[in-house]
């Protein structure tokens, strides 16, 4: 299964979890404390009046060291309960000196903390949402969910073990509606020898390190905390996964098993030694170059090899779903026997792997493909997860190429060379084919300053981060770190200059959640497409319209000039066939608000103009002293695109002033509540250039196209998820013929 192409994975979208927010990023102008990095920290967040965190909770997790610097993080808790997704992060130097707070708080919770529901009711309640009976011990936390702009919710976060990995289910504690539901397991690639099969294709004896003795020896390691398995049997998603442990020295002392005969063996041991070995070797790459203590039982990590959940897994995952029974342990590697290959024979599969559970336990930044926040969906934070965790494999295989034993005979390779990708135009929505941004980008890093350097930043940057990240979130970490290795010599001012011109030609001096239009500025975005979707469903795009409406990724903002009497945003998507249906909303001061929960995506909810269901290729909303409200030349606007186009179009978006002779009002907008009750006849947007004007009923276009039941929305969402594999195949092997590794 790969990762899927783009968009793929977004109809696992089963309703996602909102983040806190979007990150705030507070220089400090510190002084040299006597106090522990940690107290530094508490005390900075405690007493500087411009956080306005007088209303927030935040507690002590870990200190992250980065050479002298360090980065100390907080979690967000409201009456003991945890505020999922809230947190802060912040950057000490040498002598307690505090230089950078980094914000993802939710400020103004009133919620209860009280439930109705016991953590019984709740379980049956996830019974009825998934179908099926489940194990009794699932991992059950009571918390707060953030709401943008509202008091909280109450919720009960449950993980429900599946072999995929595991799904995460958000579940009001007061009357167990769903919240929300997302897979757990982050997909991924994979093989291993001293590098790979087809790197060093001579097995080569190493020292396995760590290792827990016991009698008879097993792969067991790291004080208890790693634990190499087999697969077994039984089907993970009803909570049988059964896995073994009994492999043994099979020369003396020795592990010296060789590659199987048969690629295809599901038992050999040969790849359960690689798996040790591999994992032992980033982990101490992560304990002693990057200094981060993995020592604690929440880091306990069991690794299956030859995982196949009753046929071939042409993949690997990490979940922190972890597994149960006999190997109980929050974390799970497993690592696929495949249709062609093992993928055990990949030590690149292994490392990036690993840094998904690095990511996971030390920082907790990403929601991967399902991520969303008050903008909307959110994919940025997993991108750049699998972006760093290509980056990671590549860097400490001192290899850009990832893939070679167990992707290229799928065509899937990912070559961090190639620094074709930009943002905003190259970015679509799915993690790994984003991420291919994030990993040439952090490549070019190493390339210019430096492996060791190169680890620093990026690590760095990562562990700056909050829930559902930006990629100029990314980019302000490396530049925040880069700014520390100067203050302590070991990299100098022409460095960081060298940093921005990098940053700037792949984008990401500009590549925020939301991309400025004003001045004349044109941006571009890629809209995936309903037609590509409905060819693996086994169905057309207008049937996926009754339950699926997306959204540009960014969202935009122009800010009039002194003078100007209107403005009007214009949308091109010229080279687009047919079958187009989407439409522009518009928020004075502040960005769009979506609203998504139970079984549907997210939607618009709050805004103050749209206009719906254009369906030519460009289109117009106009913002005058006609329009409802009317155009005020002091206000920022923000604009996002919503749609159900059939084809995968480019949308060129542009933004300028309204001269009063063109006599355009604009449609105001109830944000998706009760409409008002004029009809409003004007350029509330012009569909498609049309020299008639649109009619706006009932005051505003406030409807989101296709809403659709949970029930609806729930079995085709599941279904596609499922389907979209074929297309990922398919597409795979038309990239493989071009590459000549097909046939």
């Amino acid at each position: 299964m790969f990762r899927p192409r783009p968009l793929a994975v977004l109809l696992a979208l089963l309703s996602i979890p909102a983040s806190a927010g979007a990150a705030e990023w507070h220089p400090v102008e510190g002084t040299p404390s006597a106090a522990s990095a940690p107290a530094a920290a508490a005390a900075v967040l405690a007493h500087t009046e411009g956080l306005d965190l007088r209303t927030v909770e935040l507690r002590f997790v870990r200190e992250l060291p980065l050479r002298s610097h360090s980065t100390v993080r907080f979690l967000q808790y409201h009456h003991n309960l945890p505020v999922f997704g809230a947190s802060a992060a912040v950057r000490v130097a040498p002598e307690g000196r505090v230089e950078l707070v980094v914000l993802d708080v939710a400020r103004g919770l009133s919620v209860e903390p009280t439930a109705a529901l016991s953590p019984v009711a709740v379980h049956k309640q996830v019974e009825a949402y998934f179908g099926q009976t489940l194990p009794m011990a699932l991992a059950t936390i009571l918390g707060i969910e953030p709401e943008a702009e509202g008091p909280g919710r109450l919720v009960y976060q449950v993980d429900v073990p599946t072999n995929r990995g595991g799904e995460r289910f958000l579940l009001d504690a007061q009357t167990g509606a769903l919240v929300s539901r997302r897979a757990l397991a982050v997909d991924v690639l994979g093989r291993v020898y001293a590098i790979s099969s087809v790197n060093t294709p001579t097995p080569t004896d190493v020292d396995l390190l760590d290792l827990v003795p016991s009698t008879p020896q097993l792969l067991s390691g790291w004080e208890g905390n790693l634990v190499v398995t087999n697969y077994a049997s039984g089907d993970a998603q009803a909570g049988d996964l059964k896995v073994t442990q009994d492999l043994q020295p099979n020369v003396g002392a020795d592990f010296l098993y060789d590659p199987p005969a048969d690629p295809l063996d599901a038992t050999d041991g040969f790849a359960q030694v690689g798996i040790y070995h591999h994992l032992t070797r980033i982990r101490d790459f992560v304990n002693g170059t990057l200094g981060v203590d993995t020592s604690s039982a929440s880091w306990k990590l069991v690794a299956v090899a030859n995982y196949s959940a009753g046929g071939p897994v042409d993949n690997a995952f990490f979940s922190p779903g972890g597994i149960s029974g006999a190997f109980s342990a929050p974390n799970l590697i497993a690592i696929g026997q495949g249709t062609q290959l093992d993928f055990a024979d990949d030590s690149d599969v292994f490392l990036h792997e690993f840094t998904h559970y690095l990511a996971s336990n030390a920082i907790g930044y990403s929601d991967g493909q399902t991520g969303t926040d008050e903008y909307g969906l959110s994919t940025f934070g997993g991108s750049i997860d699998e972006g760093t965790a290509d980056y990671f494999a590549c860097t400490l295989n001192g290899d850009p190429l990832l893939g070679e034993a167990s992707l290229v005979p799928f065509g899937a390779e990912r070559d961090l060379t190639d620094t074709s990708k930009v943002c905003p135009d190259s970015l679509v929505g799915e993690v790994h084919e984003d991420g291919e941004l994030i990993g040439s980008l952090t490549w070019s890093v190493r390339s210019a300053f430096g492996a060791e350097t190169g680890d620093q930043l990026v690590w760095g940057a990562m562990s700056l981060l909050t829930k559902d990240p930006s990629f100029g979130d990314f980019a302000r970490g490396l530049q925040q770190t880069m700014d520390d290795l100067v203050t302590q010599g070991t990299s100098t001012q022409a460095d960081r200059d060298a940093l921005d011109e990098l940053l700037k030609a792949r984008g990401l001096d500009d590549c925020d959640k939301v991309l400025g239009l004003s001045g004349g500025k044109d941006r571009s975005t890629v809209l995936f497409g309903l037609d590509i979707l409905a060819q693996a469903f086994g169905g057309t795009c207008d049937q996926l319209k009754n339950f699926i409406s997306l959204q540009s990724l960014f969202h935009f903002s122009a800010t009039p000039a002194a003078g100007d009497t209107g403005l009007r945003f214009h949308v091109d998507l010229s080279g687009a066939s047919n079958e187009l249906d989407w439409s522009i909303y518009v928020r004075a001061d502040q960005h769009v608000g979506f609203s998504g929960g139970g079984a549907s995506l997210p939607t618009p909810n709050k805004y103050d103009y749209s206009v719906e269901h254009i369906q030519a290729a460009t289109g117009e909303l106009v913002i005058d002293a006609t329009s409802n409200p009317p155009f005020d030349p002091a206000k920022t606007y923000y604009m996002v695109i919503g749609h159900q186009n059939c084809p995968v179009t480019t949308a060129l978006v542009s933004a300028g002033p309204v001269t009063p002779s063109t006599g355009e009002g604009g449609a105001g907008g109830a944000g998706g509540g009760e409409a008002a009750s004029t009809t409003t006849t004007g350029a509330g947007g012009s569909a498609g250039g049309s020299s008639e004007p649109v009619v706006v009923e009932d005051g505003c276009g406030c409807r989101v196209a296709g809403e659709p039941s949970r029930e609806d929305a729930g079995a085709g969402l599941a279904a596609m998820s499922f389907a979209l594999a074929g297309v990922a195949r398919r597409r795979r092997s038309r990239r493989a013929q071009r590459n000549g590794t097909g046939t």
